[in-house]
């Protein structure tokens, strides 16, 4: 099959003028175009080659439908526009027809039950996936529901239109608003710090919940406990032992010693023979307070402050054997002290 290709350039004649020989139009010329006309006419189909026999199907010339079946589908023309299927869902043998919206139901479905024409769905004027209803046997379209999101050709997840209460599986008991669960109830003397699950849980101390002691009964020093933080640790302690002084484990041995922030509250025993000069040093907290004791027969005590001294008397030594002196500071490096005689 050809097309028809003008022969002679007529526009360039229409150009040349009126009396010129090139104007002239030859027997020749008007042969070559009409046979290329007739050519090109006679090689194309018309209604009566498209049959059977010419490897075509037939087509209705006034709707150009194609009609009627098709021989084997290797025989069909290269070129022709058209589709073929085999219809054996409807026949029960193979016979190739084409394929048109009154037949595309048994290309559809090849079981025998005929699917519905897609022609005849309407459009759903969204996105929206064909797809066979097996219990109908018939096609519509798909819509998708919470949790989907149809875009064009992209089918995807939409996480944020899920509820989680809603799926199945949830169990309420297992997802608990921590914030509204006390796992703590305090009793006397406790308070509860963060007691729901949100935060770090734990107690303190909160004496306005104690019994305030009265003096309607009197403590019993070798039976009631306090309880004290011990270097960090937390411990009970008998009443007696901690209004008892306690003995120092450092003891003054030379003519020339000074009390240390580590005498606080002790009895300090000097064994030195002669005797002792004990400095009285800046800088120790108010209200320190420690106990010398000359604890030898022929020993005295001298007292000397880096700051200030004030002592009744303006006395400064324990002369008689087997003295003792108080000392206290008062703060600002300012101290006092008693048990002095000179």
């Amino acid at each position: 099959m050809s097309d028809y290709t003008l022969q002679v350039t007529w526009s360039t004649k229409d150009a040349i003028s009126t009396g010129e020989q090139l104007k002239a139009i030859s027997a020749t010329e008007l042969g070559n175009e009409f046979s290329a006309i007739l050519t090109a006419v006679n090689s194309k189909y018309d209604s009566t080659d498209r049959d059977v026999a010419n490897g075509l199907c037939p087509i209705d010339a006034n709707s150009l439908v194609p009609v009627g079946n098709l021989p084997a589908a290797t025989d069909i023309a290269v070129g022709v526009l058209e589709i073929a299927t085999d219809d054996e869902a409807t026949t029960g043998a193979a016979v190739d027809k084409w394929l048109t919206p009154a037949n595309l139901q048994a290309v559809l479905d090849q079981n025998g039950a005929y699917a519905e024409d897609i022609t005849t769905l309407s459009a759903p004027g969204a996105d929206r996936i064909l797809f066979q209803d097996g219990a109908a046997t018939n096609l519509n379209w798909l819509a998708v529901s919470t949790g989907l999101t149809l875009t064009g050709t992209n089918l995807t997840s939409d996480d944020s239109a899920i509820v989680h209460d809603n799926l199945s599986g949830f169990v309420a008991n297992e997802h608990i608003d921590h914030s509204g669960v006390s796992v703590i109830t305090a009793s006397a003397g406790l308070a509860a710090v963060n007691d729901d699950l949100t935060s770090n849980i734990g107690l303190s101390i909160d004496v306005s919940t104690l019994a305030e002691f009265t003096a309607t009964g009197a403590v019993d020093l070798d039976a009631d406990y306090v309880i004290l933080d011990d270097d960090g640790t937390e411990k009970k302690a008998l009443v007696a032992p901690l209004l008892t002084p306690e003995v120092d484990t450092a003891d003054f041995t030379t003519a020339t010693e000074a009390i240390t922030a580590a005498n606080f509250g002790k009895l300090v025993s000097s064994s030195h023979g002669g005797a002792v000069t004990v400095t009285l040093p800046n800088s120790l907290k108010a209200g320190f307070w420690a106990t010398i004791y000359a604890n030898h027969a022929s020993g005295s005590i001298v007292l000397t402050a880096a700051g200030t001294l004030n002592t009744a008397n303006s006395f400064t030594t324990a002369s008689a054997a087997y003295s003792s002196v108080t000392v206290f500071h008062l703060g600002s490096n300012v101290w006092t002290a008693w048990g002095l005689d000179s």
